[in-house]
Order: C-alpha cells, then structure tokens, then sequence
C-alpha cells in the first residue's frame, strides 16, 4: 500500500518550533489523524475568515506589535484579538491557534529584520 498525501503545512523560515506535517503514513493513528483533520479545519474556517474580512490581518498585526516582547504577550494578544476581530481564541488554545499565535510572532521578526 502506498502512502497516501493529505496535506503539508510548515514553518520554512526554521525559526520557531511549532510546525505541522501531514503526510499520510502507514503506522499514523487515528488519533493523530484525527487531531490534523481537524487541524486543517479550523485553518481552513480561520483563512476564509481573513479572506472574507482583510482587516483581520492588520488589527491582528497591531495587536501583536502592542504586546510584543510582553511577559504573556500570548495571553493578551489572543484575549484583544478575540475581543476586536471575528478570530475566536478560546482560554484552551488548540494547535491551530498555537499555530495562529506563532505566525504572528514570525511576522513580528520578519518585520523587525527588515528594519
């Protein structure tokens, strides 16, 4: 049996550990699998969200620069950002969120590299 593709989603920059990669395996579990799909689900909900309001992008963005380098910039960033945006981060943060937060803070990097 051959390995089947299902998706791949990474971080190419190396920086930051917090990467997901989905590529079907012959002795993943379904509770792996389980947890990937959804995963991909709440991406898939939070990219059409973004598409569908482009403001999203830059309030996120300017939350993070206001709590950057914040002891618990994590915290209040989600707190603000589900406060002010269409984006729900729950206290109990999934993968997909971890994923969100850790994006944000990449930015925020990239961002200060070009300066």
């Amino acid at each position: 049996m051959a390995p089947r593709f299902v998706h791949t989603i990474g971080n190419a920059s190396g920086r930051r550990g917090l990467s997901l990669s989905i590529f079907g395996e012959y002795s993943m579990s379904s509770s792996v699998e389980s947890r990937q799909a959804r995963m991909i689900e709440e991406l898939r909900v939070f990219i059409k969200k973004v598409m569908s309001d482009p403001t999203i992008a830059v309030k996120s963005m300017e939350i993070a620069r206001k709590y950057k380098g914040e002891a618990n910039a994590d915290e209040l960033m989600a707190r603000e950002i589900s406060a002010n945006t269409t984006i729900r981060i729950p206290e109990s943060w999934s993968e997909a969120d971890k994923m969100f937060l850790e994006i944000l803070h990449e930015v925020l990097d990239d961002e200060e590299a070009l300066y």
